[in-house]
């Protein structure tokens, strides 16, 4: 019963981690592929943004410089040529580079047909920054024109005083001739907006027509609020790429400035799931491996579960009687692979335990006979060199612990000679001490004595009384002598 659970956890087990293996290639396939392909579209578009925006660049830069070179036309600053002899050179010029429109305005905005442009703002720029300049597009009689306009200076030298602005329209359906030649997919396109976000070129010129603006929308949807973010970075000057969904379906958008402009952009838009189609077939393929994979991989972990289980359970019983302490077990395993390396380690170990053992237990019966010079008969290893290191610092132990037992002894007998010795000493001294103290006794009779006499003989102390104060005066330095003596006796007794 315990080998089919055992048999289930490694099949259940070594198919999770097979499933789980395979699910994770498959997520970083897919992952890779979504940013593989993000990645190619981001470096893609930006790089054809910023080539589309400098082939503009270039157009109008050319018209610029024409421009330009009108303004340092001699006659056109002359007093001495006609409006007549001026429009007719600016006619001859624009029926050469394709102008539409065209004229002279004198510093105050006022043209030689009478009409006034000075709130234009391709002449107040022009005038202001005394340089060629393009004005923002507008539609007019059913066209989109844009303005370039160019100071005139006097005697046609750049840098003196400037007469006038000459001004020349184009046709801004060039520009969506150019953006229409750019299309990334089959649902893509490309588009232009001027400093205020107006379109000014797209493959539906009906939007240009109508001043469609996409920052104007941004508060339809949140698809629609990405794209205007992406349009207002670009009319800031810098480059942007964006993904966002309008309607359900989802674009990609790179956008760019131009530069030299008046604050214009380009923006070239593709649709997203025409470059995802090869990785959501990808994912197919991947799903269906996994499939596969899981079928096979059931199949032979389930043979080689059974192929596994059989030689550990055996391993296991001789284990099992390992750890109630039988050291006399032995594993059978005919495997020739790791398992059978595994039952001879097994064996190994246990009989490297049982030597262990019998080592240990046999040190431990001498050190208990009182023998601490312990053989050595077998070697431990590994970790169990630590058990045959203790042992071996026990018997130093307890030899150096007897030894000191020894030498404390041998000082406690010298030490108790020395007490012994003291105490004659000692009454020795009491001995001297009671024979001062009889000797004391004696003198004090004797004393006693003489007192006693010379109470008698008071009688003759009238006729005797030099006499008796002489024997007085002896008698008092006997007392002090005797007084002397008792204090000498009373110091050597303390």
């Amino acid at each position: 019963m315990k080998t089919k659970k055992l048999k289930k956890r490694i099949l259940f087990r070594t198919l999770s981690l097979l499933i789980g293996a395979l699910i994770i290639m498959a997520g970083i396939s897919v992952t890779l592929n979504y940013v593989g392909i993000s990645s190619v579209l981001n470096e893609t578009m930006s790089e054809t943004v910023s080539i589309t925006a400098l082939q503009l660049e270039t157009r109008l830069g050319t018209s610029k410089a024409v421009v330009s070179e009108f303004g340092l036309h001699t006659k056109l600053s002359s007093t001495d040529s006609t409006d007549s002899d001026k429009l007719a050179i600016l006619k001859g010029k624009a029926d050469i580079y394709g102008f539409i429109d065209y004229g002279i305005a004198d510093l105050n905005g006022k043209t030689l047909d009478g009409k006034d442009i000075s709130d234009k703002d391709y002449f107040r720029m022009s005038k202001d920054n005394q340089e060629a300049v393009i004005g923002t597009p507008f539609v007019e009689d059913g066209s989109c024109k844009i303005y370039v306009a160019a100071p005139i200076w006097q005697s046609g030298i750049k840098g003196s005083d400037m007469t006038g602005i000459v001004y020349m329209a184009v046709d801004g359906s060039f520009l969506s001739n150019i953006t229409n030649q750019i299309q990334i997919g089959e649902n893509g396109y490309t588009y232009v907006i001027d400093q205020n976000g107006t379109i000014i070129a797209d493959n539906d010129y009906d939007r240009v027509l109508n001043a469609e603006s996409n920052i104007a929308i941004t508060d339809q949807n949140k698809g629609c609020k990405k794209r205007a973010e992406a349009e207002q970075k670009a009319l800031g000057g810098e480059a942007a790429f964006v993904t966002y969904t309008i309607d359900g379906v989802k674009w990609i958008e790179a956008t760019s400035p131009i530069n030299n402009t008046n604050g214009w952009a380009i923006g070239i838009v593709g649709s997203y799931d025409e470059f995802t189609s090869m990785v959501r077939i990808s994912i197919l393929c991947i799903a269906a491996v996994l499939i596969v994979s899981t079928i096979i991989g059931v199949v032979m972990m389930t043979v080689f579960t059974k192929e596994i289980t059989d030689p550990v359970f055996k391993v296991k019983k001789s284990i099992e009687k390992l750890s109630v302490g039988d050291l006399n077990t032995h594993v059978e395993c005919s495997s020739n692979d790791e398992l059978g390396e595994l039952a001879e380690s097994v064996n190994d170990c246990i009989f490297k335990l049982s030597t262990y053992i019998k080592e240990i237990t046999t040190n431990c019966g001498e050190v208990a006979d009182g023998n601490f010079n312990l053989t050595r008969t077998v070697e431990f290893a590994g970790d169990f060199k630590n058990i045959q290191e203790s042992l071996d610092r026990c018997s130093e132990s307890l030899s150096k612990t007897i030894d000191s037992i020894n030498t404390a002894a041998v000082q406690v007998k010298t030490g108790s000679d020395q007490i012994a010795a003291g105490a004659q000493s000692l009454s020795q001294g009491t001995t001297e001490q009671a024979s001062s103290i009889q000797e004391l006794a004696s003198l004090m009779e004797t004393l006693d004595s003489e007192v006693k006499e010379t109470a008698a003989n008071a009688g003759n102390a009238s006729n005797k009384s030099g006499l008796a104060g002489e024997r007085i005066s002896k008698s008092n330095e006997s007392m002090q002598e005797m007084i002397k003596a008792m204090e000498n006796i009373t110091d050597k007794s303390n």
